[in-house]
């Protein structure tokens, strides 16, 4: 046996214990120790529990992975099938990255724009962070195939997808990232099958379009197109659900986003946090999402995630429209 070999049951042997010793677990029995194994065997990378959360050091940043219980918030549908648990995963910026956005705090729409895996946004203390979220339901049985790929590519790509992209965008005389999208037709194909007949859909061969019909004649629009690359990680999937909206003024629109990317960290909004609420256009609200080639491997994210982004399109419509009728009363 080599010594490459013997070093990694080692540290096997090492995360084992880790996972679980007292300090790992959480009441509600989520094993987070699957999540954080590739990152305590990776070079560069660490991985430790602190009273049932798991802290994962990648670069500049300490991400915080957290077991929640369901906020009780009312959905269709929970009654049949209610949330059980929720995991956060939240990255604080490092003072020299929170710096830029204390100065122009505008940047976080921009920043959103570049999402991966999560979503920028301010807490009550003034602290800047990177967010996702995923919700365990009582009959969903998808663990393994979308939550736990979901989480690690929330730690993976969520700030360093934003910043990276940033700066290849800043960077004059920056080639465009190179590589073919590991998406294709056949992908397309299968999501598609899946999409009921009720909302209208159509995809070629590197793109899915689908219509989410929501009463009184609104709709909202996903469009999942693998001929875009992310400028900081390079081919993929990129994923945008768009709702449109009554007029609203630049104010008013940063507060919806900042608000509903705070939301969907705290409250279940029947959908996987993975990705961020922005405006790309003047009265187009948008919710962006970027699937690297890596995740290619855990092909039932994508195959799922337009039922993902129906359910997510009511509720941020209906808190949208609110945030937006709240703010005109206190005006008038």
């Amino acid at each position: 046996m080599d010594t490459e070999t013997k070093d990694n049951e080692k540290k096997l042997e090492e995360w084992k214990k880790r996972s679980s010793a007292s300090e790992a677990h959480n009441e509600y029995g989520i094993d987070l120790g699957e999540v954080g194994l590739p990152f305590f065997m990776t070079e560069g990378m660490d991985a430790r529990f602190e009273k049932g959360v798991l802290l994962i050091t990648h670069g500049p940043f300490v991400s915080t992975m957290r077991v929640t219980g369901p906020s009780g918030a009312s959905a269709e549908g929970e009654t049949d099938n209610p949330a059980v648990a929720g995991v956060q995963v939240l990255t604080l910026l490092p003072r020299n990255m929170a710096e830029v956005f204390e100065k122009d705090p505008h940047m976080m729409n921009s920043f959103n724009g570049l999402a991966a895996g999560g979503a920028m946004a301010r807490n009550e203390k003034g602290s800047f962070y990177v967010g996702s979220r995923v919700t365990l339901f009582s009959k969903q049985g998808a663990w393994a195939e979308v939550l736990v790929p979901l989480l690690r590519s929330a730690v993976l790509y969520g700030p360093s997808g934003m910043f990276s992209g940033a700066m290849a965008m800043m960077q004059e005389g920056v080639k465009p990232a190179e590589g073919v999208s590991a998406w294709g037709e056949e992908d397309f194909k299968q999501i598609a099958s899946l999409i009921p007949e009720m909302c209208p859909h159509q995809y070629t061969p590197a793109m899915l379009t689908a219509e989410f019909p929501m009463g009184g004649g609104a709709k909202a629009l996903l469009c999942m197109d693998s001929s875009v690359k992310h400028p900081g990680l390079g081919a993929g999937m990129l994923s945008t659900l768009s709702l449109p909206l009554a007029e609203a003024t630049a104010e008013e629109r940063e507060h919806v986003t900042l608000t509903l990317n705070r939301l969907e960290m705290y409250r279940e909004s029947r959908a996987q946090h993975y990705g961020a609420w922005c405006w790309q256009e003047k009265d187009v609200l948008r919710y962006v999402s970027f699937f690297p080639n890596m995740m290619k491997e855990a092909s039932a994210v994508l195959t799922c995630w337009p039922s993902v982004q129906a359910a997510r399109a009511p509720w941020a419509l209906h808190m949208a429209v609110g945030m937006l009728r709240g703010e005109r009363n206190k005006k008038s």
